[in-house]
């Protein structure tokens, strides 16, 4: 990589990193491309080499995350193989962990609702054509299941990362495995009075 090229890089990452910063303060229709280039340290001119706007960073880096996830080829699923389930969580993890700052903050109160259905449709599009040879269920109780499926475990991987990482990976993985494969209410009842009610 040429130096000219690595200084193009950097200009735009220093651009977009100081975007998210008053991103992180600010809602986006209050910020302006001035605020983003003080910050960068640079003119606006060199803004508008890379964006538009902050609409387009914003654009720009969500569709970076979409492309990433599609490409990925880890993400896999295969009920009969445990091992392969938690290749799959981890998959998951390390995608939160790279993409952490952006996620939680377009999955939050000055977010966008848009991104965060479509990175869902594409994560339940993809599990959809894994998990298809092994259900008879019919297409629409199909895609019911896979988006509780896919809901219920993006959700618990983000709480465990809001919660500071609480349970080692390990635990983490079984706990998983128990809730999609078992079903939350068998668990959450095991050894309860109400276990004989439920079942």
């Amino acid at each position: 990589m040429g130096k000219r090229l690595e200084q193009t890089i950097q200009t735009r990452e220093n651009l977009k990193t100081a975007f998210w910063d008053i991103y992180e303060q600010k809602p986006l229709d209050q910020i302006t491309v001035r605020e983003v280039t003080d910050l960068a340290g640079y003119n606006r001119g060199t803004f508008y080499v890379y964006f538009k706007d902050v609409y387009d960073v914003l654009e720009q880096t969500e569709q970076e995350i979409m492309e990433i996830f599609e490409k990925d080829e880890n993400f896999g699923f295969d009920p009969q193989d445990r091992e392969h389930f938690c290749e799959t969580i981890r998959f998951y993890i390390g995608f939160i962990e790279n993409h952490y700052r952006y996620l939680m903050l377009l999955a939050g109160e000055r977010g966008d609702p848009k991104f965060m259905r479509k990175l869902q449709t594409l994560v339940e599009q993809k599990a959809s054509k894994l998990m298809r040879p092994y259900s008879n269920l019919d297409e629409s109780r199909f895609y019911y299941a896979v988006s509780a499926l896919i809901t219920a475990e993006a959700s618990t991987l983000m709480r465990w990362f809001l919660r500071g990482k609480d349970l080692p990976f390990d635990e983490l993985t079984d706990l998983l495995y128990d809730l999609l494969f078992e079903g939350p209410l068998d668990l959450l009842t095991q050894g309860t009075r109400w276990e004989k009610w439920y079942l």
